[in-house]
């Protein structure tokens, strides 16, 4: 196992700090920089994965956005024709999951020679970086993508070279200028879905940034104590260093007892530390260092009540009931009634707005591929809360629980 990396979104070095998307236009390469080190959602979706509490959270809430999955028309060969052939396989399931984790997505939309719609495809959230707003604009009219922004810059890594490409237009003229201008180069053009912040031109933080340092936290722990128990608990110990010598440098004009504290620092500092056995030697009785037990930390119920407040406000952040991740809530437990009230009104009050914004955004792209506003226009299918539970939380519910969560009438004599 490896030590986590306590990054600061502010400063951009490894000490810990609040997670804030610092932005700033590099002109000198036409970008505008996500972070100071411009890998801010990159870094944020790196917490995500380290925690798995984050990450069973953005589970969870990309199941409830993908629900059932398109509502498809039978009878309208169009809209059929869009879903078949226009919209990339899987589509809704990659947004799903860049909606729950940062709560926007990107799409790439592909042209003919004619200007028509062929194909929409998904593009990684955090592969985009917006270009710097025009003089006398008001939006961004360019992107760029790389496959991997760490290598975006170097000679050695040409497949992270940024590609730029247009926000989306719609427009055949500005279209087919651009098939002509870029040629083989031309990618199409950039649909960039953020959610709204007062305040920013270009990028908006996701819900949960809020809870930054609860993600780190959570991985910190497991990982303290998953090498307290691979080591077997072995107490933490002080150690009494003997000599007077202590002052002594080498050749390289550093003393002994920097040398010996860097050597410490190196081994036995962070999450990896937890139970490490320390060989120390002398040359005669009076030099053997002597260690002295002692418990780091005597106020156990320190981590325990950490531990509870980032369970706590982890889904908190997320905007998910807690139960929905596993979680028992005190005074809830076994009620089955409560945990279906709470998943709808996740649905209602959370889900359905951003089910509602990938479903507008695809319906107006099947009217511009379609050149038709029919009624069979893109929807995605709300799952009933039923659908979520397991076998053993139905077991426990009443006939008429199921019925009512599941769009039926109850029956009178239940």
């Amino acid at each position: 196992m490896n030590d986590i990396s306590w990054h600061n979104f502010q400063t951009g070095d490894n000490q810990n700090g609040a997670p804030i998307l610092t932005i700033r236009e590099d002109l000198q390469r036409n970008v505008v920089r996500a972070g100071v080190d411009n890998l801010y959602y990159n870094n944020m979706a790196e917490l995500i994965r380290g925690s798995s509490i984050a990450r069973s959270c953005a589970e969870v809430r990309s199941r409830f956005i993908i629900g059932d999955g398109f509502v498809i028309d039978n009878e309208d060969t169009g809209q059929q024709y869009f879903y078949n052939q226009i919209l990339a396989k899987q589509i809704l399931n990659k947004i799903a999951v860049d909606m729950a984790w940062f709560g926007g997505f990107a799409l790439l939309i592909r042209y003919n020679a004619l200007a028509q719609i062929t194909e929409i495809k998904h593009i990684d959230y955090a592969s985009v970086r917006l270009c710097p707003i025009p003089e006398n604009g008001v939006e961004p009219e360019f992107a760029q993508i790389s496959t991997d922004w760490r290598y975006a810059y170097s000679n050695q890594h040409h497949w992270a070279t940024p590609r730029q490409l247009r926000i989306f237009t719609g427009n055949a003229e500005t279209i087919l200028a651009d098939q002509r201008k870029y040629s083989k180069q031309y990618l199409g053009e950039l649909i960039y879905i953020k959610p709204y912040s007062p305040g920013t031109y270009y990028y908006s933080p996701p819900v949960w940034a809020g809870a930054a340092d609860r993600l780190q936290v959570d991985q910190a722990m497991g990982q303290y104590h998953a090498y307290n128990t691979k080591n077997g608990f072995f107490p933490g110990m002080m150690l009494y260093m003997p000599g007077t010598d202590w002052d002594q440098t080498d050749e390289n004009g550093t003393t002994r007892k920097d040398a010996f504290q860097k050597w410490f620092d190196q081994k036995f500092r962070g999450a990896r530390s937890a139970g490490e056995v320390i060989k120390l030697y002398g040359e005669t009785a009076d030099q053997i260092p002597q260690p002295v037990n002692f418990q780091p930390n005597v106020n156990g119920e320190m981590f325990i009540s950490l531990e509870k407040n980032t369970v706590k406000y982890i889904p908190i952040a997320f905007q998910i009931p807690p139960i929905l991740i596993g979680i028992s809530e005190s005074g809830k437990l076994g009620q089955s009634q409560n945990l279906l009230d709470e998943m709808e009104m996740f649905q209602n009050n959370i889900i359905a707005p951003e089910q509602d914004l990938i479903s507008q955004t695809l319906a107006a792209l099947q009217a511009i591929a379609l050149n038709y506003s029919g009624k069979s226009a893109c929807h995605i299918r709300q799952r009933k809360p039923i659908s979520y539970l397991s076998d053993a939380v139905i077991a426990v519910m009443t006939v008429n629980e199921i019925r009512q969560h599941a769009g039926l009438a109850p029956l009178a004599n239940e």
